[in-house]
């Protein structure tokens, strides 16, 4: 399937890179002093139930409208 050439297509150009990470990891950096970070890789995963799902989930609504998540009892 097409997702799947997609998956594996992701994870070879991937895995083109990993060698030259790997060896400068090795390499330890002049005098053997760490350096600063200077970059950051955020992963934003998104997925879950939706915050009205979460929040107002309107349990008196009609059923196509109040999907599949109930309340339950709190002590709030």
């Amino acid at each position: 399937s097409r997702r799947h050439f997609l998956k594996i297509g992701g994870l070879a150009l991937g895995g083109l890179g990993l060698p030259q990470i790997l060896r400068a990891q090795e390499t330890a950096p002049l005098g053997g002093q760490k350096l600063p970070h200077k970059a950051v890789i955020m992963v934003f995963l998104s997925g879950g139930p939706s915050h009205q799902d979460m929040v107002d989930l309107k349990p008196d609504a009609p059923k196509e409208i109040r999907g599949s998540f109930q309340p339950i009892q709190t002590n709030v």
